[in-house]
């Protein structure tokens, strides 16, 4: 299934099929294929049809055998680039917002993980800007999104399993840091119900009583998924408490899925450093998208926020505070205030969340190149106060297990269950001492 340069590159020069090789391929959806392929595309997206593959989607597709294993066909239109979104109810309109699709290569290597898809409308084909970056990685995004419902999988494992966004090269930092970003858009976007997590309607849509063993390998069993919403809109209450907090473990949950060297490790070792770095990273994602909006709070999910500012505080229910009180206070002026002076990128803040001895290597590699004016004691600084953000997330992780303790105990805000025992709880020995997690 894999697709190589030289392939493509051979594509460029007739007419032949990305999909098949077929020698009669023309521009369709996105790329180039035989009108073999483009029928069977459009079928696939307009009747919604769901592919499952019996050899583990590692079927080769050829103009021969296009027809044995429709999983890997649809699988490898996908790659190419061809598009779920440029499949319109009639043709007129498909000539209408015509777009085209490039295959950009990055430090233009020869190699398949560096080969990026990039879909821009023809009008802008020439720009080159940061906005412009953005607008196709959510285009890019957007459609991983829409491929993905085509494939048939139990919808309570984790996203990682999908295996739906493209590999990247351990040995460059662009290819990395393009990896995840597009990985943090995917479990920010992804929903399988159109509703947001706040309402009484998601009390059924969520449990607290799912093992941490269970938790791990499926994400779903704690929630099903709606789109993250980060922007502030309302003022968080203990009772939208549980149904945030569902909403963000399984979150976490979906994206240490896609990190490999956590694929990597024994279910133990796993399943213990994914219990305890739970907290830590989520704090350490709700701390830079409240910097992200520069805002004067932090952000919960699904629109709420707990608010920085503490005259806002009196109308805050005093359950939330017992909880939250502490936390937010450490969170707004050792992470939020001095990651906005910083001007934190999402690119720095997607390194820090892996916290791995490579990962920190390609960090000092993005402040050198995008802060040139630093000389070497200005990017050693720079990068101490990064790494010290860390340090605070997982002091108000500690923190938050106090409360929460507190909260199952008595069953506050309805918080008692399984899962919240095993991360806040459990995870501490007879003594109070915190248990290591794994490091490699």
């Amino acid at each position: 299934m894999d697709i190589k340069p030289s392939d493509i590159l051979e594509s460029r020069k007739g007419t032949f099929c990305y999909v098949c090789g077929d020698n009669t391929g023309t521009y369709h959806y996105g790329s180039i294929c035989c009108s073999g392929c483009k029928g069977f595309f459009r079928r696939t997206v307009r009747f919604n049809k769901l592919y499952t593959c019996p050899y583990a989607r590692r079927c080769v597709v050829s103009k021969d055998n296009r027809n044995l294993c429709k999983a890997c066909r649809f699988e490898k239109c996908l790659k190419v680039g061809m598009s779920p979104l440029l499949v319109k109810g009639d043709r007129k309109d498909n000539k209408k917002h015509d777009p085209i699709t490039v295959i950009e290569e990055l430090d233009n290597r020869q190699t398949a993980n560096e080969l990026v898809i990039v879909t821009k409308n023809y009008h802008h084909e020439n720009t080159s800007s940061n906005l412009d970056y953005c607008q196709n990685m959510e285009i890019e995004i957007e459609n991983i999104i829409i491929a993905s419902k085509f494939f048939v999988r139990d919808r309570a494992q984790a996203l990682g399993t999908l295996e739906i966004i493209p590999e990247y090269n351990a040995n460059d930092f662009q290819s990395i840091t393009k990896y995840y970003s597009l990985v943090e858009r995917l479990c920010d976007a992804y929903s399988e119900i159109d509703m947001t997590h706040l309402t009484k309607e998601f009390d059924d849509k969520c449990s607290l009583n799912v093992p941490q063993k269970i938790a791990v390998k499926e994400p779903g069993q704690i929630c099903h998924r709606t789109a993250m919403q980060w922007d502030p809109k309302v003022r968080a209450s203990s009772a939208m408490f549980k149904y945030v907090w569902c909403r963000c473990a399984a979150l976490y949950f979906d994206w240490a899925s896609h990190v490999h060297e956590i694929k990597e490790l024994n279910e133990q070792d796993k399943e213990i450093l994914l219990v305890g770095r739970c907290i830590p990273i989520t704090w350490l994602t709700m701390g830079y998208k409240s910097v992200e909006r520069n805002f004067n709070g932090i952000v919960f999910s699904g629109g709420s926020y707990f608010p920085g500012d503490k005259s806002e505080w009196a109308y805050m229910d005093k359950d939330l505070l017992l909880i939250c009180e502490e936390p937010v206070k450490i969170m707004m002026n050792e992470f939020v205030q001095p990651a906005i002076e910083m001007k934190v990128t999402e690119t720095e803040y997607i390194l820090l969340r892996q916290a791995k001895a490579k990962y920190i290597s390609a960090l000092s590699l993005v402040v050198q190149k995008f802060s040139p004016h630093l000389n070497v004691f200005g990017a050693m600084s720079r990068m101490s106060k990064l790494i010290m953000l860390i340090s605070v997330a997982e002091r108000v992780a500690e923190k938050e297990d106090n409360g929460m303790s507190l909260m199952s105990l008595f069953n506050i805000a309805h918080i008692r269950g399984t899962l919240p025992y095993d991360i806040h709880i459990r995870r501490y020995n007879v003594t109070g001492t915190r248990i290591k997690e794994f490091e490699e």
